[in-house]
């Protein structure tokens, strides 16, 4: 299926195996991902009976009184991390 997808890719950039192979990688990497992320969420489900469902839906989720609300972070640490994520984006842009 990959290879059908990328077959007019291919005969424009040529070096179509290099490119296939490359996808694919990244396709397999990107199922871990989903699969680790939705085991992660069966397992607080069953295991610490936390429903994480809804609050990534929603983003919000009631706490317990024993645990200290979270605290939001300065304007420049956001800009600082977004600016590194903007960076790192473009350099693997240029990269693949």
């Amino acid at each position: 299926m990959a290879q059908i997808a990328l077959d007019g890719l291919t005969e424009e950039l040529g070096s179509g195996h290099a490119l296939l192979r490359t996808h694919l990688i990244f396709w397999d990497a990107l199922l871990a991902a989903v699969g680790l992320h939705v085991l992660a969420v069966l397992v607080y489900a069953v295991a610490k009976r936390h429903n994480l469902v809804l609050p990534m839906i929603t983003g919000w989720k009631t706490l317990p009184d024993s645990v200290p609300q979270p605290r939001m972070v300065g304007p420049a640490r956001v800009i600082l991390l977004l600016s590194c994520s903007v960076l790192a984006a473009g350099a693997l842009a240029n990269f693949l």
